[in-house]
């Protein structure tokens, strides 16, 4: 696709003044993939039972997870993929706003991983996961290196399940930035490793706009809120203080009714 650069226009989000950079018609948006959202290929990634990562080509199911809450998601129902994001190697996150009330525990997430060269097949590459507040400081970071390979100008989708991040502790606000960046890559180059848009959204909501931390770039991918990185992320609710008090205070009289 032939490059043309950026739009870039000022608008003004909770009052606050960003320049836009308007993704149109460039190198970095490819249109056209072999497949439709729903026959994306799909991995758990999963713990093996030596404590290391493994990863399985399943068939992703649309139920909610075993535990925890459906907080955002754009990755089980999804209805159309816009496109392959070419990220050139930059961490470039997406606003995803909740649909919970207050802060929650991160269980378990999913994202996409496409390969936008035209001849190469990506074989390996490094990915790192970021969480940002919604004043961008960063509150979790998970690497790890992927060895599945990807033809040219495809993706594939990985998840997981079963409360995989519950050990981590990772406490997620309402409104929270998620970050993907590609590194190490072997077979094709690490500027031409990104990510799925898609949309439009069926659980929490996302604007229009997504924020590059290596430039510091805030993107508009087409002008429209249903084009969105695709994402989902399961929590637990945290329990409230007064119910931890309460659990804490009920305990000594339901012990000494057993004796």
């Amino acid at each position: 696709m032939e490059f043309r650069g950026f739009q870039t226009y000022r608008t003004r989000v909770k009052g606050k003044l960003f320049m836009i950079h308007n993704i149109f018609s460039t190198s970095l948006l490819i249109a056209s993939i072999a497949y439709t959202a729903q026959a994306l290929p799909v991995y758990e990634m999963h713990w093996s039972a030596d404590g290391s990562r493994e990863y399985a080509q399943v068939t992703l199911g649309t139920q909610s997870p075993q535990q925890g809450f459906q907080a955002y998601d754009n990755f089980r129902n999804p209805s159309t993929i816009h496109g392959l994001y070419r990220m050139n190697g930059d961490e470039v996150a997406d606003d995803l706003f909740m649909a919970t009330t207050g802060p929650s525990r991160l269980t378990d997430l999913a994202y996409t991983i496409a390969n936008t060269s035209a001849t190469q097949t990506l074989l390996s590459y490094r990915v790192t996961i970021r969480f940002y507040d919604e004043n961008r400081t960063l509150l979790f970071t998970d690497p790890d290196t992927i060895r599945i390979p990807i033809p040219p100008q495809s993706a594939i989708g990985i998840f997981t399940d079963s409360n995989f991040y519950t050990r981590y502790g990772v406490t997620v606000p309402p409104h929270i930035f998620m970050s993907l960046q590609f590194s190490e890559a072997v077979g094709a180059d690490s500027t031409d490793v990104g990510c799925i848009l898609v949309g439009p959204r069926t659980i929490g909501y996302s604007t229009q706009f997504a924020y590059d931390f290596t430039s510091g770039a805030t993107l508009d991918f087409d002008g429209s809120d249903q084009t969105n990185m695709m994402f989902f992320v399961d929590t637990v609710a945290i329990p409230a203080p007064g119910a931890a008090i309460s659990l804490c205070c009920t305990l000594p009289f339901a012990l000494r009714r057993r004796r």
